[in-house]
C-alpha cells in the first residue's frame, strides 16, 4: 500500500504542478562586452568603392539602361533597407581628364545612417558618372588608407580638384586648404598645400572590441591605368606586381593584418562585386583570388549581377552577412534559440524564436515526433544536429513545404499563414477586426492602432497588413494543446507571443483557425508591428506582449468522456513583462474565442499588490461556503520589476511593493475568493503554485510555493469552506550576503514520501537568479525539504527550516530524520532557472525508488572567452535520488546507475525537464516491470531512462506526467 501511495503522490503532485516558468533571460542573447565596456557596440564599418569608369555608361546586359543607372537604382534600394548597425562610406575612381585619371578618392566619410543620412547618400550616388579609366588597385588603396587612418595619396587630392560631381569633404585630421582656384570656384589640381602630414579620420574604433570591417568594390571590367603598385607596398611593407597581384596582396593583408596602433590590429574584409561580366572570364578568375584573400576563405565568391535587381540583390546578401557577422561578435545572437515544447502522443510541438537587435522579434511554432527516444521530421531521421543541440539545417518540420531546419520564419505555423481572423476586445466584448474597414477608410483606425494624427493612409495600410500575417517570439509561453474530441488530432495548439497576440493552431495541418489581440496591445499595434523599435541602451526589450504560458479547464462531454465534444473549454494566462492582467477566454468554439472576464493589477478591486503576471494560474478544486468542490484558479502575486531588475550589486532590497502575495479566485467569474500578504510574505512570487490533494478526493488541501527572497511556504486550505486558511514559512534559505541572496522563481516540486514509516511531503526548489541568468555572485542550489507536519492528524504548522539545518549533500549523506538537504551548485554562476520534477521508478528488487531530475544554467563556456561573442552558457540535466541526494543506484551495489550530472548541447537556458513513458502491448513491455523505458526530454534533447513500471499509470501511446488540461482531474468531476 505505501508502495501505491508513493508512485501515486509522485504522479499527483507532477499533474497538479503547473507549467514551468521562464523569465526575461535576454541578456544570454547579447555578449558580455557590451556590458563592460560603454565603447563595445554593434556595428560594421562598409565602404563601398564605386566603378566610376567610362564604360559604366555603357548598356547594361539584356537591358536598355546603362550600367550606371542600373547601379543608381540598385543602390537607393539596398540603402533603404540597410541595417540600424551599418555606417556606409563611398569612395569612387578619379574622374576628368586622361592625365589625372588615376587612383581614387573616399568623397563620403563611414557614416551612422538616418533617414537623412539615407536621403543624402541616394542623391550623391545619383550625380554619379562614369568619366574614368578603371584604376581599380590605385583606388582600392585608397580606400584602404581611409580605413587606416593613413595619409591620402596625391591621387586624392587631384582627382578631388578635378571632380564636378556633388560630395562632402572627407575628414582629415589636419587642416589642408587650397592656395589656386580654377574660374568655376573648383580647386586647380596643383593648388592644395599643407605644412604638416596630414591623415585621414579613419572609422575603425580600435576600442570597440565588437565592430566589423569591410570594404564593397563594386567594378565592371579590367583595370586600366593603373601600374602604381608603390601605392599598394607603402601600405603593406611588402612586394606586389600587376594590378590584380596587388589588389590580392593587400585584400590578405588588410584581413590579417588591418589597423595597428600599439600592438593592436583589426581586420578589415573586402567583397567583390562584378557588373556585367562573364563569370567564365579571366576577370572573374583575377577577382576570386582577390576574393579569397580578402574574406580569408578559399571558397568566397564573386558576386555577378547584370542589372539593378540582381546588383540589389548581390549587395544585400552581402550586407545581410556583414550584419549576421556585427551580430556575431557584439548583438543578439542570430542562432535560432528555443525554450519551450510541449508533447501530446508522439508529437512534439516547439515554440521557436529569432534574438534579434530590435524589440521585436520574430517567432514560430514547429511540429516534430519522437521516434524511438529520437526527434524526427518529415523524413523519419533524426532532426537534431549533436554539434548544436538544435534542428540540423537540412531538416524539415511537419506542416513545412520546405526545408526549414534552423531558420525560424520558414515552415511550421507561420509557413501556413497567408491572412488571419483576428479578433480583438473591449473589456469582456469581442469583435473581429474588419481589415475592408480598414482598408477604405484607413484614416478612422489610425488612433485606434495607437498611430500618431498625421498618419498617412498608406501607414495604416501598411500596420493592418502587417497585422496580417505577424508571429512575435513566444518567448516564454509553453504551447497548449487542447483536444476537442472524436479523433486524436482534432486539437487546437494556444500560443501566445510578444507581438500581443494569443495564436489557435490546428494541431494537423498548422493552420491558424484565429488570433486574439486584447485590447491592450491593439491599441499599439504600431509599436508591436514596427520592424525598428529599438532596444534600450543597456540591450533591454522595449515591448512585451502576452509572454505567459496558459493553462486550460477543459469539462469533457457527460455522455462521451472519451471521444465526444467537450461540454466547454476555457484557458487563462497572464501577460508576464507585457502587463499586469489576466485573461479567462472561453474557446469552445474552434472557431472564435469570448472573453469570460479579465483582472487587472492596481484596478481590479482586491488585486492592488498584482504585479506583473507571470505565475502561470494552477487550476485545482476547494470547498467554498456549502459547496465542497468549486473549481478555482490559483496565482502568486506576480514579479516587481523595480525590486530586481537593477543590475548595479546583488543585494536583496527589504522587500517588494509588488507581487508579494498569492490569490484565489472562482474559475467562472474571475471573483476573488481569498488573498494573503504581509507577515513574512515580504517578496515577490512570481512562479507558479504548486498543489496537493493528500488524500485524493479532487479537493486540495496544501498550496505550496516560493518568492523573491528565499523563502518556501505552505498554504493550508480551509476544509470547510471558509477563509479560515493558514500560511506558514515552511523554509529560510537566503542567507546574508551577495552569495546568500537566492530567489525561487519557479514552482516547487511536492511529492509524498513515507519514512521510516513516517508520512512527509518532500518540497524540492531550484534557486537562481532569473532575471539576470548571467549573474555569477550567488551560490545557488537544489533544495529539498521536509514537510514532517502536513501528512499528520492533527496537520500542524510546520517547523521552520534554515539554510543551516540542511545537509550539504557534497560532504555528507541525509538521514530520515534530517530536515532536508541540498545540493550546491559547483560551476561558477550555476542556478536552477526551471522547476525541477520527480519521478517513481524500480530498483533491481522491485523497490519504488523517486528521482529527481533539474535542469541548470551554467552562463558562459570556459572556453569562450572573445568578450563579443554571444556566449549562451551551458545546460546540464541532474538526475538524483531524492532521498538522499546522491547518485541513482539500481542494484543497491553502492555505484549510480544513472550520470548525476549530463551536459546538454542547447547552449541556452534548458527548460524543464519533461518525462514521457512509452505504452507497450505483449512482449514489448519486456519481461518485468524494471525492463521498460521511459524517457526524458531537455528541450531537443531526449535520454533513456528505466520506466516507471506500473501498468495502471500507463497509457497505450504517450503520457506526459504533467498537467496540461483540467480533466485530468476527473476524481474531482471537473
Amino acid at each position: 500500500m505505501n508502495k501505491l501511495k508513493s508512485v501515486i503522490g509522485v504522479l499527483l503532485a507532477c499533474a497538479m504542478a503547473p507549467t514551468g516558468l521562464y523569465a526575461d533571460d535576454t541578456e544570454i542573447f547579447f555578449a558580455k562586452a557590451n556590458a563592460d565596456n560603454a565603447e563595445n557596440k554593434p556595428k560594421a564599418n562598409v565602404l563601398f568603392l564605386i566603378d566610376t569608369s567610362g564604360s559604366m555608361e555603357g548598356k547594361a546586359p539584356n537591358s536598355d539602361k546603362t550600367k550606371m543607372q542600373e547601379l543608381k537604382s540598385a543602390f537607393a534600394k539596398v540603402i533603404d533597407n540597410l541595417g540600424s548597425d551599418i555606417d556606409v562610406g563611398l569612395a569612387k575612381f578619379n574622374g576628368g581628364h586622361d592625365e589625372f585619371g588615376y587612383g581614387g578618392y573616399v568623397f563620403y566619410p563611414v557614416t551612422e545612417m538616418d533617414d537623412a543620412r539615407r536621403a543624402e547618400i541616394k542623391q550623391i550616388v545619383n550625380g554619379l558618372e562614369g568619366t574614368s579609366n578603371t584604376p581599380t588597385m590605385e583606388a582600392y588603396s585608397e580606400a584602404a588608407r581611409y580605413m587606416l587612418g593613413d595619409s591620402p595619396s596625391d591621387y586624392a587630392k587631384r582627382g578631388e580638384a578635378l571632380e564636378e560631381e556633388p560630395r562632402l569633404a572627407v575628414n582629415i585630421s589636419r587642416e589642408w586648404r587650397c592656395v589656386r582656384f580654377r574660374g568655376n570656384g573648383k580647386c586647380r589640381e596643383y593648388g592644395w598645400v599643407y605644412t604638416t602630414q596630414s591623415e585621414y579620420d579613419s572609422p575603425v574604433n580600435l576600442k570597440n572590441e565588437c565592430e566589423s570591417n569591410h570594404i564593397i568594390m563594386m567594378t565592371d571590367g579590367d583595370p586600366t591605368k593603373d601600374s602604381d603598385y608603390e601605392s599598394v607596398r607603402s601600405i603593406t611593407n611588402g612586394y606586389c606586381n600587376g594590378s590584380y597581384n596587388c589588389q590580392e596582396h593587400l585584400a590578405k593583408w588588410l584581413y590579417n593584418d588591418g589597423n595597428d596602433e600599439t600592438g593592436v590590429r583589426k581586420s578589415i574584409k573586402t567583397w567583390q562585386v562584378a557588373l556585367g561580366v562573364g563569370e567564365n572570364s579571366s576577370q572573374a578568375r583575377n577577382m576570386k583570388k582577390v576574393a579569397e584573400a580578402g574574406l580569408g576563405d578559399e571558397k568566397a565568391e564573386v558576386r555577378f549581377a547584370n542589372n539593378a535587381e540582381e546588383l540589389a540583390s548581390e549587395f544585400k546578401e552581402i550586407l545581410d552577412l556583414v550584419d549576421k557577422d556585427s551580430r556575431t561578435l557584439s548583438s543578439p545572437g542570430v542562432a535560432v534559440n528555443q525554450m519551450n515544447r510541449f508533447q501530446h502522443l508522439d508529437q512534439l510541438y516547439y515554440a521557436v524564436f529569432a534574438p534579434n537587435k530590435n524589440s521585436n522579434w520574430k517567432g514560430n511554432l514547429k511540429r516534430y515526433r519522437l521516434k524511438n527516444g529520437e526527434i524526427v521530421g518529415v523524413s523519419g531521421g533524426n532532426a537534431i544536429d549533436p554539434d548544436t543541440g538544435y534542428f540540423k539545417k537540412d531538416s524539415r518540420s511537419f506542416w513545412s513545404q520546405e526545408t526549414d531546419g534552423v531558420d525560424v520564419e520558414k515552415g511550421g505555423a507561420r509557413g501556413q499563414l497567408s491572412g488571419r481572423d483576428l479578433y480583438y476586445n473591449s473589456g469582456t466584448t469581442v469583435k473581429a477586426l474588419d481589415w475592408q474597414a480598414v482598408q477604405d477608410n484607413p484614416g478612422n483606425w489610425a488612433d485606434f492602432f495607437g498611430m500618431d494624427a498625421d498618419a498617412t493612409d498608406a501607414e495604416v495600410r501598411a500596420v493592418a497588413q502587417k497585422l496580417k500575417v505577424q508571429w512575435g517570439d513566444p518567448l516564454h509561453s509553453a504551447p497548449l494543446l487542447v483536444n476537442y474530441g472524436s479523433d486524436a488530432e482534432n486539437n487546437l495548439i494556444f500560443v501566445s507571443t510578444n507581438g500581443g497576440m494569443l495564436h489557435a493552431i490546428d494541431s494537423s495541418d498548422g493552420t491558424e483557425e484565429y488570433a486574439f489581440m486584447p485590447e491592450e496591445f491593439i491599441s499599439q499595434a504600431d509599436k508591436y508591428t514596427s520592424d525598428t523599435f529599438p532596444l534600450t541602451v543597456d540591450n533591454r526589450r522595449q515591448t512585451y506582449g502576452l509572454d505567459g504560458s496558459w493553462v486550460a479547464w477543459r469539462k469533457p462531454n457527460a455522455d462521451d468522456p472519451v471521444k465526444g465534444k467537450p461540454e466547454h473549454v476555457y484557458i487563462y494566462g497572464g501577460m508576464r513583462r507585457g502587463g499586469r492582467t489576466y485573461y479567462a477566454l472561453d474557446v469552445s468554439s474552434k472557431n472564435s474565442p469570448k472573453v469570460k472576464w479579465k483582472i487587472e493589477g492596481g484596478k481590479t478591486n482586491g488585486f492592488a499588490r498584482l504585479g506583473q503576471t507571470w505565475s502561470t494560474p494552477t487550476l485545482t478544486q476547494i470547498p467554498v461556503g456549502g459547496q465542497k468542490k468549486v473549481p478555482v484558479l490559483v496565482f502568486g502575486g506576480g514579479y516587481s520589476p523595480d525590486g530586481h531588475d537593477n543590475k548595479q550589486g546583488r543585494s536583496r532590497n527589504t522587500g517588494d511593493s509588488l507581487g508579494n502575495a498569492i490569490y484565489i479566485v472562482n474559475a467562472e467569474t474571475g471573483k476573488l475568493i481569498w488573498s494573503a500578504s504581509g507577515g513574512d510574505m515580504k517578496w515577490s512570487i512570481p512562479g507558479s503554485v504548486s498543489v496537493v490533494d493528500k488524500n485524493l478526493d479532487g479537493v486540495a488541501d496544501f498550496l505550496y510555493f516560493g518568492d523573491l527572497g528565499g523563502q518556501l511556504f505552505r498554504v493550508d486550505i480551509d476544509q470547510k469552506g471558509g477563509n479560515n486558511m493558514k500560511v506558514h514559512r515552511l523554509a529560510q534559505l537566503g542567507t546574508g550576503g551577495a552569495s546568500g541572496n537566492r530567489r525561487f522563481y519557479d514552482a516547487p516540486a511536492v511529492v509524498y514520501i513515507v519514512e521510516e514509516g513516517v508520512k512527509k511531503l518532500y518540497v524540492v526548489a531550484g534557486s537562481g537568479y532569473r532575471s539576470h541568468p548571467l549573474d555569477e555572485t550567488v551560490e545557488d542550489g537544489l533544495f529539498v525539504v521536509k514537510d514532517a507536519t502536513a501528512m499528520t492528524a492533527k496537520q500542524e504548522a510546520p517547523e521552520e527550516i534554515g539554510f543551516g539545518d540542511l545537509v550539504n549533500v557534497s560532504s555528507g549523506t541525509p538521514e530520515a530524520d534530517d530536515k532536508g538537504w541540498f545540493y550546491p551548485m559547483s560551476r561558477k554562476g550555476e542556478k536552477i532557472l526551471a522547476s525541477p520534477v520527480v519521478y517513481p521508478t524500480l530498483d533491481d528488487d522491485g523497490r519504488t525508488i523517486s528521482v529527481l531530475a533539474a535542469t541548470s544554467y551554467t552562463p558562459i563556456k570556459q572556453d569562450q572567452v572573445d568578450p563579443c561573442v554571444v556566449t549562451y552558457g551551458s545546460g546540464a540535466l541532474y538526475q538524483l535520488s531524492l532521498l538522499t541526494g546522491g547518485g541513482v543506484d539500481y542494484n543497491n551495489d553502492g555505484v549510480a546507475d544513472v550520470p548525476e550530472i549530463t551536459d546538454t548541447d542547447g547552449g541556452s537556458i534548458p527548460s524543464k525537464p519533461t518525462l514521457l513513458e512509452p505504452g507497450c502491448e505483449g512482449e514489448d513491455c519486456g519481461d518485468s516491470a524494471k525492463d521498460r523505458k521511459g524517457t526524458i526530454c531537455v528541450g531537443t534533447e531526449c535520454f533513456e531512462r528505466r520506466g516507471a513500471g506500473y501498468d495502471h499509470l500507463r497509457k497505450r501511446r504517450w503520457y506526459q506526467m504533467e498537467k496540461t488540461e483540467a480533466d485530468q482531474f476527473k476524481a474531482g468531476g471537473l
